[in-house]
């Protein structure tokens, strides 16, 4: 596979969900699955190490892990928190990098963020998350829903290199924002194929991909089902094509 092929798969899969194939152990899991409680078993707190309350400074303050109790309800094979009708729901976050300090945990002037409190992350409750999904735009805000670049770099913990196709796209967008905007339109949108671009903008297409790949590793990273997600896409392309033609 050479690395504008790579490239172009990498880009693709922006816009994928999460690949789970069905397999036939997790439909066997499913089949026989019972709704109900799952096991449970109850722990000391980690926080305030079963004692309730917490010392900030000499001053005994109420753990708020807890509310108090000293003890929490945890899944007894992940050991993550659960809510029961004695301890109310568990409001489930996710660590995120800061946006305020871009995860340096100091802004550019030297100052400790305020934000994030020096750390780089911060928690934010997955409902939140899950609330601002919006479909990948090159008209989006930067850094907004729907910016393809953040897309990228909240995809890095998967099978490919999209936290540095996010960097890429990052300063692609910041340097030649006609080639990024193309790009985008092309691979993430898939508003058009390469083939049905005019001339100008085949040049952009071109001077993006050239660009992209001259700040991309030198073995591109993809996801080993882009290539066949990639297939299946080009010969629905085909055949629409086909049936309009036979119209």
């Amino acid at each position: 596979m050479t690395r504008q092929l790579a490239l172009a798969l990498l880009l693709r899969c922006t816009t994928d969900l999460t690949y789970d194939p069905p397999t036939w152990t997790n439909q066997l899991v499913t089949r026989q699955s019972r709704p109900g409680e799952g096991p449970s078993t109850r722990i000391d707190c980690h926080t305030c190490q079963g004692q309730g309350n917490v010392r900030r400074r000499g001053v005994p303050f109420l753990c708020e892990t807890c509310a108090g109790r000293g003890w929490l309800i945890v899944d007894a094979y992940t050991r993550r928190m659960i809510g029961t009708a004695e301890t109310g729901l568990v409001n489930r976050v996710k660590a995120i990098r800061c946006d305020a300090c871009s995860g340096n945990g100091a802004h550019g002037n030297g100052q400790r963020c305020e934000h994030c409190r020096g750390g780089g992350w911060i928690e934010v409750p997955l409902s939140r998350l899950a609330a601002v999904h919006a479909p990948l735009s090159a008209d989006a805000p930067e850094l907004g829903a729907g910016d393809p670049v953040l897309a990228c770099l909240e995809r890095r913990e998967r099978a490919g290199d999209f936290e540095q196709l996010g960097l890429a796209l990052g300063a692609l967008r910041l340097e030649l924002p006609r080639s990024f905007r193309t790009v985008v339109r092309v691979y993430v949108e898939a508003v058009y194929e390469v083939e049905e671009l005019s001339d100008y903008a085949r040049l952009a297409h071109d001077i993006g991909l050239a660009y992209l790949l001259r700040l991309m590793p030198d073995e591109i990273r993809v996801p080993a089902w882009a290539a066949r997600n990639e297939r299946r896409r080009r010969e629905q392309l085909r055949r629409k094509r086909r049936e309009e033609a036979a119209a």
